[in-house]
């Protein structure tokens, strides 16, 4: 998702994408080509990821194969549309090597990363997370000419939430709506089990927007307890989140960008991590005052019967919309020689 808001601006400002993408379940393939996108889909794979342990990154199972063969499957694809401006890599099972070999097929290497878990060969890079202290959280994993750019003042947000918080209306004092979203998938089944707390103890009176991808393997048991509330409506791949997010006076959800989007609009929000890669990131936005965390359905019904029996607390705003700022820097001549469109060659690639 961050990935599209990004090629969606450079789209807007005439430069041509493709995504390269692995085709297993869930992909967003489909969503990817209705913005109007490029997509070449790589076969999907179930074999183990076998391989020295110490040689692989640590979340090489991800990949679905060996970053050997990623990487050649990767280059056949971009070799047949000729050189490229900027090659952006966004997957935790990607480093240096796999970096390293692609960057002959581009100008620069743009890397979205917000584990700092192995070390990477790029021009740019990108983390996004509320990362605290850890400003240079990089400095050994990157090459000196590396730009780096860390931390909630560069977040890709999409127009609609810039111009949602432009256009918002003041928040009420008290929980009259409550919005309940962790993801599209949300494999640890967390949308239901908040939900199961929800419908125990916020009153009929407090309106609930539940919303939930199409791929949700819970949607069944999700519908179910939707249905059982007539304070309840449930939405299935939404496309109005900013929307919501403006019209609820409290959220619970999980981290990751939704939840920077949230803190974006200044809404309240129960914030849990639902994965690994979320885990430094909430603690650090809970102790800057971001969100309010949770660990399981117990402390949620707790936080929960706290904040409807008070005043809603205000969110601390850090988060900054980055996604022009971020264009522009690779747009810029001078960092990278990416050129605009012209007749000779009819696009520029990213």
């Amino acid at each position: 998702m961050r990935c599209l808001v990004l090629a969606d601006e450079l789209r807007r400002r005439g430069v041509a994408t493709l995504f390269v993408c692995r085709n297993h379940h869930g992909n967003l393939g489909e969503r990817i080509q209705e913005r109007g996108h490029g997509i070449e889909l790589l076969t999907a794979s179930t074999a183990p990821v076998n391989g020295p342990e110490q040689e692989m990154p640590p979340h090489a199972a991800w990949l679905g194969v060996s970053w050997e063969q990623d990487c050649a499957e990767t280059e056949h694809v971009l070799c047949a549309y000729g050189k490229w401006d900027w090659l952006v890599v966004d997957h935790y099972a990607l480093d240096a090597r796999w970096e390293s070999h692609m960057k002959t097929l581009t100008r620069c290497v743009f890397v979205i990363d917000d584990l700092a878990d192995r070390p990477h060969e790029c021009n740019l890079l990108l983390d996004q997370s509320y990362c605290g202290e850890y400003q240079d959280r990089y400095r050994e994993l990157v090459p000196a000419h590396c730009q780096c750019l860390v931390g909630v003042s560069h977040v890709l947000l999409r127009p609609e939430f810039v111009e949602a918080r432009r256009m918002m209306a003041r928040r009420h004092d008290a929980v009259q709506r409550i919005m309940v979203n962790f993801g599209g998938v949300d494999q640890p089944g967390a949308t239901e089990k908040a939900l199961r707390v929800v419908r125990h103890v916020v009153p009929d009176s407090v309106a609930v927007d539940v919303i939930a991808g199409s791929l949700n393997p819970r949607l069944k048991q999700i519908k179910a307890l939707c249905d059982s509330g007539d304070n309840i409506r449930l939405h299935i791949d939404c496309q109005q989140m900013a929307v919501l997010m403006c019209q609820a006076d409290l959220a619970i959800g999980c981290g990751g960008v939704t939840a920077l989007e949230r803190a974006y609009l200044g809404l309240v929000s129960l914030v849990t991590s639902n994965a690994v890669n979320q885990d430094q990131a909430v603690a650090d936005m809970a102790q800057r005052g971001m969100i309010i965390p949770y660990r399981d359905e117990v402390d949620l019904g707790r936080q929960l019967k706290t904040i409807l029996a008070s005043t809603l607390p205000t969110v601390v705003d850090a988060v900054n919309n980055g996604t022009n700022q971020i264009v522009d820097l690779m747009m810029n001549k001078s960092k990278c020689g990416m050129r605009p469109p012209q007749s000779s060659d009819g696009v520029v690639h990213a």
